[in-house]
């Protein structure tokens, strides 16, 4: 009899043991499925990386395969700051398939003008196939900041250049009136090759 209980317990053990072995699987099956390189947002339509001269050099042709769909290169921020491999990247970007474009660093430490007229000199015209992409640099981002970035897309605008903004769109719409600003989100999560390149979702 005594024996007949031990071997009762010991297939319950067995059972429960193979039960919470499935439940893990099932659970890393489920981390995997989740836990990609995209925003979980189901609204987002297209998905691209944000570089700058702290990545180093990039394999163009590796983005490619990672079903990237665009890159934006940093440039200027303020009135004196430019990419070190802005121009190298932006030359090497022509040759491939990617669209692409160019990324400003919005300052509250120099006025509008000083930084359209530093983006520029050093830019020039060629900013790639996409809306030049203007990105908060400051720490506090108050209404009066928001209204100079503003008249910086206005600017850009008056001289041939289309813009979107990385912000969300129901937080700062509001400051740019009637201009037809399109809004990027940033996301936290990171390209999975590479240098772990930031993504960004375009809505």
């Amino acid at each position: 009899m005594q024996s007949r209980f031990k071997h009762r317990y010991t297939m319950q053990a067995i059972i429960i043991t193979l039960i919470l072995a499935l439940a893990g699987i099932g659970f890393a099956v489920y981390r995997l499925a989740t836990a990609t390189t995209y925003p979980d947002n189901n609204s987002a339509k297209i998905i691209g990386v944000l570089l700058d001269q702290s990545r180093g050099y990039v394999d163009f042709n590796q983005i490619e395969q990672e079903d990237i769909d665009f890159v934006y290169l940093r440039s200027t921020q303020g009135k004196s700051y430019f990419d070190d491999r802005y121009l190298e990247n932006r030359d090497r970007l022509v040759v491939t398939q990617l669209d692409f474009g160019t990324a400003q660093y919005f300052s509250n430490e120099s006025s509008v003008e000083e930084q359209f007229n530093y983006f520029r000199e050093k830019v020039g015209r060629n900013t790639g196939i996409l809306p030049v992409l203007i990105i908060p640099a400051a720490d506090y981002h108050g209404a009066k900041f928001w209204r100079k970035m503003a008249e910086f897309t206005r600017l850009l605008k008056d001289s041939g250049d289309d813009a979107v903004v990385l912000a969300r769109r129901t937080e700062v719409a509001r400051y740019f009136g009637s201009q037809p600003v399109e809004f990027i989100a940033p996301t936290k999560k990171k390209a999975g090759f590479g240098a772990k390149l930031p993504l960004l979702a375009l809505y």
